[in-house]
């Protein structure tokens, strides 16, 4: 890999961002993730297949949709349920073992951070 490929630039600005961001965004950091959704909490457990979703009957005159066998849906379904890493998680992966989508939500998330200091910082 070249000095001049993206990756590389944006890991070389992932190692800045952990030395420059480390000591203010650990406070930010514990609010930043935080996110309340009005709403029923999804189930723990899989529903059987068979079994109607009634909070999903958008149409007039059709019946609700039903859930379907496990192995009849795309594989990138069950990536969803998955819970993506927390910034401290990434903090913690070397900059030589981070794959790009780590390294590009390290970066998201710590542009989230400065955004909101920033923000704070501006309305004193």
């Amino acid at each position: 890999m070249s000095a001049s490929s993206p990756v590389a630039a944006i890991r070389m600005s992932q190692s800045l961002l952990r030395r420059t961001c480390t000591s203010n965004s650990s406070t930010l950091a514990t609010t930043a993730g935080r996110r309340h959704y009005i709403g029923t909490p999804l189930p723990s457990m899989p529903m059987k297949a068979g079994t109607k979703m009634d909070s999903l009957a958008i149409f007039k005159g059709q019946d609700p949709p039903v859930v379907k066998e496990r192995d009849e849906y795309p594989e990138w379904v069950g990536k969803l349920a998955k819970p993506l890493p927390s910034l401290a998680k990434l903090r913690r992966i070397p900059n030589e073992e981070a794959d790009e989508k780590e390294v590009l939500r390290f970066l998201k998330l710590n542009r989230r951070i400065r955004m909101r200091a920033n923000n704070e910082e501006s309305s004193i």
